[in-house]
């Protein structure tokens, strides 16, 4: 998250420390390639 700071410009909003910024769980991704699927990415999480 950016906030302007009066000229125009934004700078970048400070996250205090021990704060998780982002967070995702059980990430998937699967490409289909004709009658296969192809697992990019299964069950994938992180912060």
């Amino acid at each position: 998250m950016n906030e302007e700071n009066g000229n125009g410009t934004s700078s970048p909003t400070v996250t205090p420390a021990g704060e998780t910024l982002i967070s995702m769980r059980n990430i998937w991704k699967t490409y289909q390639m004709g009658n296969e699927e192809l697992h990019a990415l299964r069950d994938v999480s992180f912060k």
